[in-house]
């Protein structure tokens, strides 16, 4: 099995043992999983950034009312749920680049191995 599919179809547990028997070795994994991970993360903002223009779009109309053009408002507001969309991205893609691979026991500490040093 390819290493990529290997790791978009095992349980980080797998992961791991897959690491010690062998199959894969950390180099490879980490790679891989940090790909794999920050693509679906991004995927994750990005659905919910879509989401939240849907909501946006819905309600923008009352905004006439209060003599302010919707289109305008729509895009001032898009912007602002964009860029707050790409610091939550950012920050968790950040948080996810302090992995721990090590040699020993546990791979993965960070998440695999809570309780580690």
């Amino acid at each position: 099995m390819a290493p990529l599919k290997m790791i978009t179809t095992l349980s980080a547990t797998e992961i791991v043992r897959a690491v010690r028997s062998g199959r894969l070795t950390p180099p490879e994994v980490v790679e891989k999983f940090e790909r794999w991970t920050m693509l679906e993360k991004l995927d994750h903002y990005w659905r919910e950034h879509l989401a939240a223009l849907d909501h946006l779009r819905q309600g923008i109309g009352l905004r006439a009312y209060g003599q302010r053009d919707p289109l305008n408002e729509y895009k001032s507001e898009a912007f602002n749920l964009f860029n707050r969309m790409l610091v939550e991205l950012r920050e968790r893609v950040t948080s996810l680049r302090h992995i721990t691979v090590t040699h020993g026991d546990c791979y993965l500490t960070q998440w695999l191995c809570p309780n580690a040093p």
